[in-house]
């Protein structure tokens, strides 16, 4: 399956893929532990809440994760080059691109909480809840930014155990809050809202501190926070088009929950958990491809052509074959899945499977496929492509697909097909441009 060069390089990638990975269970971590707890002291209005309140928090950290991986693309060229200064340079810049973007987006967040939530045509009944959700999260905003940008960064500078030892701090924060919050004090969605801000904020400090322990590259002080402005357009140039890219996405979840709210309570409940479950069966997949960015960004700085494109085949390989297995797993176990989150109310139980049945099969192994093609496009720079075939994915075939299945008829299982069927146009554009080598055109530093 892997010829000599690959094999190698399939070995680099799940070396490093493998610190990833849990830091990125971890962080889905934070949201499956908040609707278990929900879940079970709240009820099926608790995990609809948390499901329209998490869309919107994922709509938000587009920004955040998207400006990190400018950075994070930026840094990795540098450091193949050998560049210090420059490594240092785009640190600085694309913290203080995430600072000023959170303090935009912090008070949007709380000022038309409301209204946004009432365009998604939540119920009446469960609309409080989400609100207070929000509310919470939204002026914490600039801990995200700062911890994933930390965490790109270091990835990109060939350090991936470190975010994971940052996120499990959080991890543990989160956990304990979220059992004493939402069970004995009774706060529901908003002790869940309390317990996901305060683990952010534990996990950022604890990370900076470590850090500056270990003589990083970069010591915090406020005489470090500058950068030339070219090491600015380079990461927008970047940093913008993967911004795009993750807010189509987001807002294609967006129109879907809008879609699934129509269909009531339950509904909601039931395609919030498997939404959250679908993407534990994509976590390889992310950790493969974030890793492929990473490595692919220092060969090419470095420029090595053909290590990138030795990482590009090994990582789709990797990616098909890891995706296939786990999604092969969560079928067999779609109910007792279903059933961990929900166990009370049947109904839920019955949608979300079904849900399962349709949604996490062929169509994810073709996103994993599409995945990869895009992370080692931006991983060479070509962010712009990469955004176009999310946009693709995630706007045109999704949506068109569901409008054209609802029109037949199809009800709620329209929304499922559209979503399971996406990826397939996406993933063989991909391919193309992956085999072309049309990416290898691109230039970062």
């Amino acid at each position: 399956m892997f010829n000599n060069t690959e094999k190698y390089a399939a070995r680099r990638l799940l070396g490093f893929s493998v610190p990833i990975f849990f830091t990125n269970f971890l962080q889905i971590f934070y949201a499956l532990t908040d609707m278990a707890v929900v879940g079970r002291f709240v009820g099926e209005s608790g995990l609809a809440a948390i499901a329209n309140g998490s869309i919107i928090a994922y709509l938000i950290g587009s920004v955040g994760t998207g400006l990190a991986v400018g950075g994070a693309v930026v840094i990795g060229h540098y450091k193949g080059a050998g560049d210090a200064a420059g490594q240092k340079e785009s640190l600085a810049a694309v913290l203080i691109l995430s600072a000023l973007a959170a303090a935009l987006i912090s008070p949007i967040g709380l000022l038309y909480a409301r209204p946004i939530f009432k365009s998604l045509k939540i119920a009446e009944t469960i609309l409080p809840e989400a609100v207070d959700y929000l509310s919470i999260i939204c002026p914490a905003v600039v801990l995200f930014f700062w911890g994933t940008t930390l965490s790109f960064a270091l990835r990109s500078m060939g350090d991936a155990r470190s975010p994971l030892y940052f996120m499990l701090v959080g991890g543990l924060v989160n956990v304990g809050l979220d059992l004493i919050l939402v069970g004995p004090c009774s706060m529901g969605v908003r002790g869940a809202a309390v317990a996901t801000v305060a683990a952010q904020g534990v996990s950022l400090v604890f990370s900076v501190l470590y850090l500056k322990k270990r003589r990083f590259i970069f010591d915090f002080r406020l005489s470090s926070f500058k950068c030339r402005l070219d090491r600015v357009r380079r990461i927008l140039r970047i940093g913008l088009p993967s911004t795009g890219q993750l807010l189509m996405i987001n807002l294609s979840y967006m129109a879907i929950t809008i879609l699934i709210n129509s269909y009531g309570v339950t509904a909601a409940a039931a395609a919030g958990v498997g939404i959250k479950i679908c993407t534990l069966a994509v976590m390889p997949c992310w950790a493969v491809g974030q890793s492929l960015t990473a490595l692919a960004a220092n060969s090419l700085g470095a420029g090595n052509f053909q290590e990138a494109e030795s990482l590009g085949r090994a990582a789709l390989k990797l990616n098909i074959l890891i995706t296939l297995l786990v999604v092969a797993a969560i079928q067999v176990w779609a109910r007792p899945l279903m059933a961990f989150f929900n166990p009370a109310e049947p109904q839920v139980i019955t949608a979300g499977v079904a849900y399962l049945r349709i949604c996490c099969s062929l169509g994810v192994i073709m996103y994993a496929a599409m995945y990869t093609f895009n992370s080692l496009a931006t991983g060479a720079g070509a962010a712009s492509a990469a955004m176009f075939n999310s946009l693709l994915d995630s706007v045109i075939m999704r949506l068109v697909l569901i409008w054209v299945l609802s029109r037949a008829g199809y009800g709620l299982t329209a929304v499922f097909l559209g979503q399971a069927l996406s990826a397939f146009l996406p993933a063989f554009l991909g391919g193309v441009y992956f085999y072309s080598r049309l990416w290898r055109r691109k230039k970062v530093i």
